[in-house]
């Protein structure tokens, strides 16, 4: 009795005038970190995080006062406690002596990107010209601008009007020329063109692709329609040989937002457009620069006149304005170049053309659209804010001997009146 009250310690409670003595061995216990529970201990070294964390959260008698005990080896399988897992036997495999040498799967090489033939190339042209003059028979367009190779078109379409829904007019009319060219062509389709919308949406216009098909019998027609197929590499059909984008870009602004709101994205444009031309004006190749903007629903146009009529003064000056623009808009409060990450600048005969949106949220903002130039989301599906505002701006490198031409006629003209006044 008394080596068994030796090791015991009593802890007396008071409550309610009643005393309660609480018995509690001593012996062999061990000091606890206070760091790490003792529950920790029954997992097995190497077991994951995973089981540290799940049992840490239990309380650290838990284990200790049930009837399972831990397994004294561990060696044949992986188990823990903790984590109640079914015991999984370790298998071995024995190593071949005379097993052959590992080697590595070669990768897969990447489809050789055919190269349209002259056949393929004057088909397209003739569709783009087509829809062309489709575009330019309305009322409602000044000119349309085509530039670009079998790589890539690029069709600018500057409007006549000054309304704010030309934007969406002139979209609609640019889509139904290219069906309807495409449709008068032997071989050559508008992917998808029988899909819910075979267009992919950009800022102030939008982006197609013009196929070719090399026989009608042996096409997978899924592929034109749809624009995808099903089966994939699997397919036993032809999908098409050729694929040329063609990007189509309405010059126009557009203001979806508030007066207050349109008011000052319209300032910050004119800031921008006069900060780009000052710099552009410092540059020692550069012996005019202007800008200038005609009515409300048109954007801002830089002309760059060079020193010199020389083509590496014309893309010096050319990537000036590009870099001038991405700085400009960097440090303005809410001006984004649209597609900055991917494609920002679309090339002209003269220069290039971009399109600034509006971003009044950074954090509620659509990335995808601002940086990839279009979203994935389905426009008006998706949940994040898209610009309210957008307004082009053109850049213009002139040419000093058209300049020169033009006041050598005007010169001549006037010659002419003052002789006809004299007589």
């Amino acid at each position: 009795m008394t080596s068994f009250m030796n090791n015991v310690v009593c802890t007396p409670t008071v409550k309610n005038t009643f005393i309660t003595f609480a018995l509690e061995s001593t012996a062999d216990r061990s000091p606890r970190p206070s760091s790490v529970p003792p529950s920790l201990r029954l997992c097995k070294e190497g077991i994951t995080d995973i089981c540290d964390v799940e049992f840490s959260t239990r309380s650290p008698s838990a284990v200790s006062e049930c009837d399972v005990k831990t397994p004294m080896s561990l060696d044949d399988y992986d188990y823990c406690v903790a984590c109640d897992m079914a015991p999984v036997p370790q298998t071995t495999t024995k190593l071949n002596a005379k097993g052959s040498l590992f080697q590595p799967r070669p990768e897969p090489e990447p489809p050789v990107k055919e190269e349209p033939t002259q056949f393929h190339q004057d088909q397209i042209q003739d569709v783009i010209d087509r829809a062309r003059k489709t575009m330019e028979a309305s009322n409602q367009v000044e000119n349309v601008q085509i530039s670009g190779d079998m790589n890539g078109f690029s069709v600018i379409i500057k409007p006549s009007g000054d309304n704010e829904y030309q934007t969406e007019s002139l979209s609609t009319l640019a889509k139904e020329a290219l069906l309807d060219a495409a449709s008068t062509s032997k071989c050559i389709y508008v992917m998808g063109y029988c899909a819910p919308n075979p267009f992919t949406m950009r800022p102030q216009g939008f982006e197609a692709k013009l196929a070719a098909m090399d026989n009608a019998s042996r096409a997978c027609w899924h592929v034109f329609k749809k624009g995808f197929c099903r089966h994939g590499a699997e397919c036993r059909t032809e999908h098409p040989s050729i694929q040329v984008p063609i990007h189509v870009l309405v010059e126009s602004a557009s203001f979806n937002s508030c007066p207050r709101f349109a008011s000052a994205f319209k300032d910050e444009m004119r800031d921008l457009a006069m900060s780009v031309t000052a710099k552009l004006g410092e540059c020692p190749y550069t012996a005019k620069c202007t800008t200038s903007k005609d009515t409300e629903f048109q954007g801002w146009t830089i002309t760059v006149l060079p020193k010199e009529e020389l083509q590496s003064h014309k893309d010096y000056l050319i990537s000036l304005a590009q870099s001038q623009l991405f700085s400009a808009t960097n440090i303005a409060n809410t001006l984004y170049i649209t597609g900055y990450a991917k494609k920002p600048f679309t090339t002209t005969t003269t220069g290039f053309i971009t399109t600034v949106g509006d971003m009044q949220d950074e954090s509620k903002a659509c990335w995808d659209l601002y940086s990839e130039g279009m979203c994935t989301r389905g426009g008006c599906k998706c949940r994040w804010e898209h610009p309210e505002c957008y307004m082009p701006v053109r850049v213009v490198i002139e040419e000093r001997t058209s300049l020169k031409a033009l006041n050598d006629k005007l010169e001549i003209l006037a010659k002419g009146q003052t002789r006809a006044g004299g007589d």
